[in-house]
């Protein structure tokens, strides 16, 4: 909601912007990578989410400057 706000594009852009960081989040799936908070998980699960937000956040500023 707050990069939404800040951003200052229309909801139908910013929309769009959530569904480019949908699919840049899926196909970089397996390189994103993290240090599990607990070492006895040897499968830990991926920040995923943060790695979202982080693209998100790119491709907001993408559109703001250019």
């Amino acid at each position: 909601m707050n990069l939404y706000g800040d951003s200052g594009i229309s909801l139908e852009a910013f929309i769009e912007l959530l569904y480019q960081a949908r699919t840049v989040t899926k196909e970089r799936t397996a390189s994103i990578r993290s240090e599990p908070a607990d070492k006895t998980i040897p499968f830990a699960r991926k920040p995923r989410m943060a790695y979202y937000f982080s693209v998100l956040e790119d491709l907001v500023q993408k559109r703001k400057t250019g």
